[in-house]
């Protein structure tokens, strides 16, 4: 795996007000690709605490394959199994896992149409 392309859109949030449980230590991050899950379920456990992150925003989009709507996809998508186990590492790793969708305002970027609005144009 290209650690370079895991980590192409890493970060480091400057949130350091405290919250209930301390001082939240944020990373935003683009949900891995399929091929790269090893590495960003290792990332999660062992590096992640070492650093003392305890707060995950994973940006999955529609990179997810859905049961509900098979048919809103981007490719490479994640099964629903390797998106819990991403949970799973995290709260093993005492990580806050936060899930990031763009919604209505983010379906196309430059030239790029997003499975939404491919599947729903009339959503543009």
């Amino acid at each position: 795996m290209n650690r370079r392309l895991f980590l192409q859109s890493a970060s480091a949030l400057p949130l350091t007000a405290a919250s209930p449980g301390g001082p939240l230590r944020g990373l935003h991050l683009s949900a891995p690709r399929p091929e790269d899950m090893e590495t960003a379920l290792r990332f999660i456990q062992d590096a992640l605490p070492k650093e003392g992150v305890n707060t995950l925003f994973l940006e999955f989009n529609y990179r997810v394959r859905s049961r509900r709507c098979p048919d809103i996809v981007d490719e490479p998508a994640l099964t629903p199994e390797q998106v819990q186990s991403l949970a799973a590492a995290a709260r093993l790793a005492g990580v806050k896992l936060i899930p990031q969708i763009n919604l209505l305002g983010h379906q196309s970027w430059a030239k790029t149409i997003f499975a939404l609005l491919r599947v729903h144009p009339e959503f543009d």
